[in-house]
Formats: C-alpha cells, sequence, structure tokens
C-alpha cells in the first residue's frame, strides 16, 4: 500500500499540465524523451512529497467520472495519507488513508468507523533485506523498449526559470497500431457497469456502510475501437524535478447496440512540498475502530 502511494506522489509515468509557451524552443530528436527520463529518475531521490491528482472520464462531452485526491507521502517515515473524493453522476463517495509503519487505516466520508488493515509482516521483511523485482537500469530499458522510435517525437522547450516543458503529441495515423491493438484491448474488458470498490472491505456485508452499491457506468466498447489522440505534458523544474504532469487520450468506438461513443481520459498531477511534506495522522483514542485481518484484506484485493 505504502509504495502504491508513493509511486502515484512521485507521478512516475503520468504525463503533465501544459504550461503557455515560453521561452525558447529547443526542438531536437531525443533530447524532450531524454529531459523527461533524467527528471523521472531525479524523483527518487525524494524523501517526501505532496501531489494533487486528478482524474475524469468523459463520454461524448458528458462527464462520467470524476477523482480528486490529495496525497502526502514520506519515505523517512514510512508513512502517507490521502483524500479522495470520487463523483460519479449524481454518486459521490469521500475516503481518507493513513498509511503507517505497521497498518494502514481508512475512513468513508459518510461513517465514523475507521478501519485499520494491519501489517503482517511479510512486506517489511522485504524492505528490510532491500528486495528489488527490478533493478533501475533494467526498468529504464523497459520504457525505452516500450517507447522506441516515439522518443524521437518528444520535444522540449526551455522555459525563462531554467525549467523545461517536455511534450509528446499524437493524433490520428501518428500513433502505432500497437498502441491501438492494447488500447482495444484494455477498453474491451474495463467498459460496463461496475461497483465501487474502495477497500479492503470490498464485498463484505458486514460493511455494508461503505457504499457497495457505488457504480461507475462506462461504455463498453466492442467494435471500430481507435485511439484518436495521445496528449503527455510534463513540466520540469530547474532543479530537474518533475512539477507537474497531465495525460490526455482520447478514444473512440461503438458499444454492443452499435451507438458510438467518445471516451476522453484526463489525468492530471501537480507535485509540491518536495522533501518537506509531513502526512497526515488520526489518533484513534476514543474512536469507533474495526480491526481487518491481512489475509482478508489481500484475498479481498485480489478479487477486485
Amino acid at each position: 500500500m505504502q509504495k502504491k502511494w508513493l509511486v502515484m506522489a512521485a507521478g512516475v509515468g503520468i504525463g503533465a499540465l501544459l504550461l503557455v509557451q515560453s521561452g525558447l524552443s529547443v526542438k531536437a530528436s531525443g533530447s524532450g524523451y531524454e529531459a523527461y527520463k533524467s527528471a523521472v529518475k531525479n524523483m527518487h531521490s525524494i524523501a517526501s512529497v505532496t501531489a494533487d491528482v486528478s482524474v475524469s472520464v468523459a463520454d461524448n462531452g458528458t462527464n462520467v467520472l470524476n477523482i480528486e485526491s490529495s496525497v502526502k507521502a514520506s519515505r523517512q517515515q514510512e508513512a502517507a495519507s490521502a483524500d479522495v473524493r470520487v463523483n460519479a453522476g449524481t454518486e459521490d463517495i469521500a475516503i481518507s488513508t493513513y498509511r503507517e509503519k505497521d497498518k494502514t487505516i481508512v475512513k468513508t466520508g459518510d461513517s465514523d468507523l475507521y478501519r485499520v488493515i494491519e501489517d503482517d509482516g511479510k512486506e517489511r521483511k522485504h524492505r528490510d533485506r532491500g528486495d528489488k523485482p527490478f533493478a533501475e537500469s533494467d526498468m529504464e530499458h523497459v520504457l525505452d523498449a516500450l517507447m522506441g522510435q516515439l522518443r524521437n517525437q518528444v520535444t522540449m522547450e526551455a522555459s525563462r526559470d531554467g525549467g523545461k516543458l517536455v511534450s509528446l503529441h499524437l493524433d490520428g495515423s501518428q500513433i502505432p497500431a500497437a498502441v491501438n491493438a492494447i488500447g482495444a484491448l484494455m477498453l474491451k474488458h474495463a467498459g460496463g457497469s461496475h461497483p465501487g470498490d474502495f477497500g479492503p472491505w470490498h464485498n463484505q456485508p458486514e460493511s455494508a456502510e461503505a457504499s457497495p452499491d457505488f457504480r461507475v457506468d462506462l461504455p463498453k466498447l466492442t467494435d471500430a475501437i481507435q485511439v484518436q489522440s495521445i496528449h503527455l505534458d510534463a513540466v520540469i523544474d530547474k532543479d530537474n524535478y518533475i512539477e507537474r504532469q497531465t495525460a490526455t487520450v482520447v478514444v473512440t468506438g461503438k458499444d454492443a447496440g452499435g451507438a458510438e461513443h467518445e471516451i476522453a481520459v484526463t489525468l492530471n498531477a501537480g507535485l509540491s512540498a518536495l522533501n518537506r511534506t509531513v502526512p497526515d495522522t488520526v489518533d484513534l483514542n476514543g474512536k469507533n475502530v474495526e480491526t481487518i485481518k491481512p489475509e482478508l484484506a489481500k484475498h479481498s484485493w485480489r478479487r477486485s
């Protein structure tokens, strides 16, 4: 859980918020890609960070899902916290999460119950041994392979404050066939009406107050699926840290009834308080608390 928050907070792999163009354009083969990769690697040195992240999904111009989150993470404290608000049409849900060294605490906004998931010790043993499934160089090679010749289409502009704006904008025929194939496969499995899944109590009737009927209605595309555009932008500051990012992907296709859809997915992330962030905490004394066994929590996540 902690690693997931840290990865989200670092913003690795997300696109970035486009700034008003300023300064001299420095457009050269591969230079933008190398600049972004360097900033991503530099993010691994951050001890703590605050990330404000939003995700929106629109179907034919109508928003069907909005997620707003504020995440605070600290490697030194082995702690993280997050406030998340999800809106799907007329339904809303708010969640607060607190990650400490030996447990995760989750609370929904419409309940006074704090659910505590205690660690089983296995993850800590891996961390203490310094286990790493992939070396940083391996991940870099994977990224290079996935980007292929697209790296030459990444542009870079220098800003007057010493930072950079790195962008990758692909439209229509510029999008590789492999990307379209992967996108089509993902959307065929991602559409439909899904029940909300906001924690380890998912599908547990004894925790019904956690909005089990919360549903997200996304169109299920089955035919003529095409990625129309991919826009990724990253703002890198003068110290070579990623400051803001955005990613916008537009996909068209038809559902089983033949109706046409244009799905637009937008993700924005702003990073701040680098090496100055202190995650929020909660005092459980006097609170309504439910403890969930680690094996039950993990089983529920696997089912989701």
